[in-house]
């Protein structure tokens, strides 16, 4: 059986006005809740994660994550 959703994610899953999005905050309170670690130890990890995938972009570099998606940088005119 899963765990319930925490109650910011109920509320965008169930479309209430103002919650259409997953903020960074919203994210470290999920790892915190899942994990056991301190919401400012789970933001500092999000942070930590954000930045390594700018750097992977700035270097030309996509990235993989097996069975949730691939992302990579193109170049427009």
């Amino acid at each position: 059986m899963s765990k319930p959703l925490p109650p910011n994610i109920q509320k965008i899953k169930d479309g209430h006005a103002g919650c259409t999005t997953l903020t960074k905050l919203d994210l470290a309170a999920i790892v915190a809740d899942r994990t056991g670690m301190t919401k400012d130890v789970a933001y500092t990890a999000i942070n930590t994660v954000l930045e390594a995938l700018a750097d992977s972009f700035l270097a030309g570099k996509g990235m993989q994550f097996r069975g949730f998606g691939s992302f990579v940088v193109k170049l427009t005119a």
